[in-house]
């Protein structure tokens, strides 16, 4: 009971000779309320200004000294909070700076409340270098790089494996920029170029150079027409607003990322990530031609639940998330339980394959479906070959005699559950969202000009040779407006396939049990859906307007259900079912307009 609430103290009147009695009482409460506050924020964890530390936000000044002393103090302390104030603070590394301008490694329970700062980074590095660390939360923080990563304007000449641009307002030329790659866009419209240029990832060119005092001129390979407008990325990946390497439990709210050369953010062996109201957007003002160079968000070898929620991702280089894990080769086995795994390829750009733990569920294909699962087995141990980096599994029972070399496999433990929400996907290049895990809700979302298929359902042994074969994926409710028209284009808006080499499309029962309902497809080119490889396929409720071809493409496919779609101005039909599908196992009802 408060003090208030006794008889010598209430809120109506106090009695004379009681007042005294009373002040002492109501002292006493305070003190000891104050106490048990102080004892809980004792027991949170203490509270850093990064002022406190020399960093002042819109000053000037490069504010990196003062931001790393405050956030080195705050990780020795668990549970403890780095806190900012609303403004802009600059990041300058100097010539002899190597690495993340912010390492932490082994923290739990750091809160960083951004409190609306902006942290603007002036070389091309990552901002925050995030390793083994658990219980993290980022709040209301905004990322942006000055100068630019990229360069965008009008081509003027175009010459013979290089081509001469004006740069755009906003931009200019300068030299001895890397070219990492060059592709079309429609300024009128904020978005990629329709069938424009895309020269993906440039490998060993000459730097920019300046002519004439104010072009800049860029190699690039193929021709790109004089009077195009392109953008010219500086950087395409590695320099990320967050990398997080093994961390937990990690939790991103009202993230603002502008323009970065590489992804807002990369996961990679993490476990529950959430990301709530994140925005990607293409500077504070809308008028830059890009935000970042990749993607918006990239999960990889992760576990666990995987969250978006509620998130605005606009004007990527790439895709505004990819989840998915590595596939692995047999190169050998060793007894009767023992495989000798080899990583067959991994680009630059992505962090390389984890290993399995042990009591991991590997999963290993067959010679006739390679990546469809006919055999599972458990992990007992993991060695890594020091020479080569190849793995030697053990599993905790003996393999069918049938695995031999070359058979592919994965790790299912390493496939986390999605949960994507009421988010929306605009004006970006390639894909709006890469599906290739398992256990998957994808509903209430918006996906608008992107320029290739907005949802990527795919397993690939061909060219990034990522996946897995996705499982338990329901995608509903969600609106397709303009996509799959130009850069990273598909067959069709929401494209479910599975790649073996030389492009070949694998067989039925890679992808299983899918669900398509209750979605809007408004002019995409092509198809609206394509579905390959898979079994337990429904497509219910859907509503197709005006497609550039079939409404649904299906083939190597089976079990798959066609059920009260309606199509509005389709000229190709509703339902095309290829040869390589059996047509008795594809069922059509009650479809209006095919």
């Amino acid at each position: 009971m408060l003090p208030c609430d006794t008889g010598d103290c209430n809120y109506v009147g106090i009695r004379e000779n009681g007042l005294m009695h009373a002040v002492l009482r109501i002292a006493f409460g305070v003190f000891v309320l104050a106490g048990s506050s102080l004892a809980l924020a004792d027991r949170a964890g203490r509270r850093f200004d990064v002022g406190d530390y020399g960093a002042r936000a819109d000053d000037g000044a490069n504010d990196l000294p003062g931001i790393s002393k405050a956030l080195s103090a705050c990780a020795k302390q668990g549970g403890s909070v780095l806190i900012f104030s609303k403004g802009r603070y600059d990041l300058t590394r100097g010539p002899r700076g190597r690495g993340a301008y912010f390492p932490l490694r082994g923290v739990k329970g750091m809160t960083i409340e951004g409190n609306g700062a902006t942290l603007v980074a002036h070389e091309a590095a990552t901002i925050f270098h995030v390793v083994d660390c658990s219980g993290l939360t980022v709040r209301k923080l905004t990322l942006d790089s000055d100068p630019l990563p990229f360069t965008c304007g009008k081509v003027v000449a175009a010459g013979r494996g290089s081509v001469d641009i004006k740069p755009a307002k906003g931009y200019r030329a300068v030299a001895g920029r890397s070219v990492k790659g060059v592709f079309g866009y429609d300024p009128a419209k904020g978005r990629p170029a329709r069938r424009g240029h895309d020269c993906y990832m440039l490998d060993n060119t000459a730097p920019s150079s300046v002519t004439d005092g104010a072009l800049m001129r860029v190699p690039c390979r193929g021709r790109i027409a004089v009077g195009a407008r392109v953008i010219v990325r500086h950087e395409i990946y590695g320099h990320n607003g967050f990398t997080l390497r093994g961390c937990s439990g990690v939790v991103f709210d009202d993230l603002t990322i502008y323009s970065l050369g590489g992804m807002g953010i990369y996961a990679a062996a993490s476990t529950d990530i959430t990301v709530r109201r994140m925005i990607v957007a293409k500077g504070p003002d809308g008028k830059r031609w890009m935000s970042t160079t990749a993607d918006a968000t990239h999960f990889n070898t992760c576990r666990g639940t995987i969250t978006l929620e509620d998130c605005c991702f606009e004007g990527m280089g790439d895709d505004a998330t990819n989840i998915h894990n590595h596939f692995w080769t047999v190169s050998g086995r060793r007894g009767d339980d023992t495989l000798r795994v080899t990583l067959k390829r991994v680009r630059r750009h992505v962090m390389p394959g984890h290993p399995p733990r042990d009591g991991d569920r590997i999963e290993i294909g067959g010679a006739d479906n390679p990546l469809a699962p006919r055999l599972t087995r458990t992990v007992k141990t993991v060695q890594t070959d020091p020479k080569n980096k190849d793995l030697i599994v053990t599993f905790t029972k003996a393999l069918d005699a049938r695995v031999r070399a070359g058979d592919i496999v994965w790790n299912a433990s390493a496939a986390p559950k999605a949960r994507i929400r009421r988010c929306t996907v605009r004006n970006n290049r390639a894909r709006g969202m890469l599906i290739q895990t398992r256990d998957v809700i994808l509903e209430g979302c918006l996906f608008e000009n992107c320029s290739g298929a907005a949802i990527h359902v795919a397993s690939d042994i061909n060219y990034w040779h990522e996946g897995i074969g996705a499982a338990d994926l329901v995608i509903r409710d969600n609106r397709f407006i303009g996509c799959n028209y130009g850069a990273a284009r598909r067959v069709s808006v929401l494209d479910i396939f599975a790649e073996l080499p030389g492009g070949r499309i694998a067989l039925p029962g890679v992808h299983r049990g899918i669900e398509v309902v209750g979605n809007i497809f408004v002019k995409p080119e092509g198809s609206a859906i394509y579905v390959h490889s898979s079994d337990g396929v429904v497509i219910l409720d859907n509503k197709f307007s005006e497609p550039g071809a079939t409404a649904i493409f299906v083939n190597y496919s089976r079990n798959v259900r066609v059920t009260d779609n309606v199509l509005i101005g389709g000229r190709n039909g509703g339902l095309k079912i290829g040869k390589e599908c059996r047509g008795d196992t594809v069922h059509a009802h009650k479809n209006s307009g095919f």
